[in-house]
């Protein structure tokens, strides 16, 4: 695909940008000296590459770190705050437990119908008045702080999950000996040790398992004075299990919330960067555009003052807007009688130029075809811009007069004559030129020529 006197790929913003709307010759009155001066001082240095790619990349990575640090910490703080919730309710269990115990002892011992579930305490063989009768004949036994512990740990375990153990290194009935846990958390006790707690296996199951030390209280001796305890004596203690399955499923339900919060952050965040970055870029190719104009500007009003024939100062001005720009083909035509030849180009084929040299109409007979008002008729969209015949409301044509296409093809496959305002001859398109950009050349308020 080609390109035809200014852009291969343009728009009216970059058009507006760039100041090519519409040229005005300098009056050479003016002071051009003065005008390169004040164009040098805005700045005419290009800024150094900046990898912005590179530096997007960069910012990306960052907040992809920062954002799964701040998840894993709080997943990680999501899994304490479960063992911290267990390790509670552990302490809860077994506060709950002392309390109870504690206020059997008070009463020393609470009476209970005997039955299967519930028997005479053989450990309580030696108390005088175990069991007894009432007056209406119901069979009452003596249950002490062990035996109703006991028994509200089979009923906790039964209808909770949570269990209980009443231990000791030397426990007076059997089934209270102590496990391998139990044992060596029981052994720290007689180190100073007030409080284990660690998550274990039972029966293949995941358990929060806390222990405290019993120490021997006036009501204890009931009991256990015959093994030798005396006040203030760790005889044992109880460890209390708590099931870690129901806490670790709520702390799944909060893992997967908080998971795809995060995620949404991330994402909001990535969006963010996004849009930042397309901003800056935008702006920054302005600024580089900007300065690469003034820079344009700059050799142009040099070349403008320097001494030599004009027609060597249009060649070369032709010239350096061609590769400055990259634009395949430049060309600039002035008015000359009637009409405006190419008076300079570039890029362009001769026979292009030769054919396309001239604007006027002419009849069958060679003779210039006028206007209503006497004036030669300009065909073509050149003819458009330089006699003003442009409408703003069509896409092609801008609020200064100027014209811009990046398809020929399209805009005759989609337009008729009347919208393109008179005849086109077309050659543009037939040459392969399919980005086309025609920028009227002022002095004054007059049209002089174009680009």
């Amino acid at each position: 695909m080609k390109g035809n006197y200014l852009s291969n790929h343009i728009t009216p913003e970059e058009e507006m940008a760039s100041g090519i709307d519409a040229i005005h010759y300098p009056d050479p009155k003016e002071n051009v000296e003065a005008m390169k001066k004040t164009i040098s001082e805005s700045g005419n240095s290009e800024p150094r590459p900046i990898g912005l790619r590179g530096y997007l990349v960069g910012l990306l990575v960052v907040w992809t770190v920062f954002v799964g640090t701040v998840l894993l910490w709080s997943l990680l703080h999501q899994g304490y705050e479960t063992l911290k919730t267990a390790r509670h309710q552990a302490r809860a269990a077994f506060e709950k437990d002392l309390v109870y115990r504690r206020w059997v002892a008070s009463h020393g011992g609470v009476y209970v119908p005997a039955s299967e579930q519930t028997p005479p305490n053989p450990y309580l063989s030696h108390v005088e008045e175990r069991d007894i009768t009432t007056p209406s004949g119901r069979h009452l036994t003596l249950m002490n702080p062990a035996y109703m512990t006991r028994q509200v740990h089979e009923l906790g375990a039964e209808q909770y999950g949570l269990r209980g153990h009443i231990t000791s290194l030397n426990p007076i009935r059997p089934e209270n000996a102590a496990d391998l846990w139990e044992k060596e958390t029981l052994e720290s006790f007689g180190q100073g040790v007030t409080e284990v707690s660690s998550v274990e296996q039972t029966d293949g199951q995941s358990y929060m398992r806390l222990m405290r030390p019993l120490v021997t209280e006036e009501g204890c001796l009931k009991c256990h004075a015959g093994q030798g305890y005396k006040l203030g004596d760790i005889r044992g203690g109880i460890s209390v299990s708590v099931p870690m399955e129901p806490l670790r499923a709520i702390g799944r339900n909060h893992t997967v919330a908080l998971t795809l919060g995060y995620v949404l952050l991330w994402l909001l965040g990535l969006s963010g960067i996004g849009i930042g970055a397309y901003h800056f870029a935008r702006r920054f190719r302005e600024h580089k555009q900007m300065v690469k104009q003034q820079k344009l500007t700059n050799q142009v009003l040099e070349m403008l003052n320097q001494p030599g024939e004009k027609d060597h100062t249009i060649r070369d001005i032709l010239l350096l807007i061609k590769e400055y720009a990259g634009f395949e083909a430049v060309g600039i035509r002035l008015r000359e009688g009637r009409d405006f030849p190419y008076y300079e180009t570039k890029g362009f084929p001769e026979d292009f130029v030769e054919e396309e040299r001239y604007l006027c109409a002419l009849d069958q007979a060679g003779e210039l075809i006028r206007d209503s008002q006497g004036n030669p008729c300009l065909e073509c969209m050149c003819g458009n811009i330089i006699s003003g015949r442009t409408d703003p409301s069509l896409p092609f044509f801008t609020e200064g007069g100027s014209f811009w296409i990046n398809s020929t093809t399209e805009l005759l496959a989609s337009t008729s004559e009347q919208d393109r305002q008179a005849r086109t001859r077309n050659r543009c398109n037939s040459a392969g030129y399919e980005s086309v950009a025609l920028i009227p050349l002022r002095s004054g308020s007059e049209i002089i020529g174009l680009r």
